[in-house]
């Protein structure tokens, strides 16, 4: 996803069997790359759009965005598919 100068990738990672999956949100903007994670509990069932929105707000808080950037990119998450995510 590609946001003004900012560009916002998800990697996943993880074991199904053990239930330990990683979804990890790189926010790379220029030559500073900030990162943001969020672990599935082994009791729940994995899901990519709350991982998504869990890695993507720690990065956007690790990152130090101002608030109207911070707007842009929730906005741009929310308009990425045609599928709601609200």
């Amino acid at each position: 996803m590609k946001i003004d100068k900012y560009i916002i990738r998800w990697q996943y990672s993880g074991n199904l069997l053990t239930g330990t999956i990683f979804t990890y949100c790189y926010l790379i903007d220029g030559s500073a790359v900030h990162c943001g994670h969020s672990q599935c509990n082994a009791n729940d069932n994995f899901c990519r759009a709350t991982g998504r929105k869990l890695s993507l707000a720690r990065v956007l808080k690790n990152a130090n965005l101002p608030k109207e950037e911070r707007t842009k990119v929730w906005d741009a998450y929310r308009n990425m598919t045609a599928k709601k995510r609200w």
